[in-house]
């Protein structure tokens, strides 16, 4: 799958893609983080979604975490709630 967006952890903060806006670790972004520590699609991201490229209903989400002393990256898919199965 191809990835639909690109998140860059830093330690005090995170960007989304080539963004230079950087969220903070806290509401209401945090909210967004831990969807994707869920891998899930809840309904308080499809809008930060809305211009990504969707698989059957789920995001392919690639993680570059950059908080520790070594690099981690991988990718997640975020996979619906029920709830929002059941809204659309």
């Amino acid at each position: 799958l191809k990835v639909s967006l690109v998140v860059h952890l830093y330690p005090l903060c995170f960007t989304m893609d080539n963004s230079a806006i950087a969220y903070p670790y806290e509401e209401p972004y945090i909210q967004f983080i831990r969807a994707i520590d869920a891998r899930r699609l809840t309904p308080d991201v499809l809008d930060v979604l809305k211009d990504c490229i969707f698989y059957e209903g789920c995001v392919a989400v690639e993680i570059n975490d950059l908080r520790g002393a070594v690099e981690c990256n991988y990718r997640v898919l975020l996979r619906p709630q029920f709830d929002i199965v059941v809204r659309e």
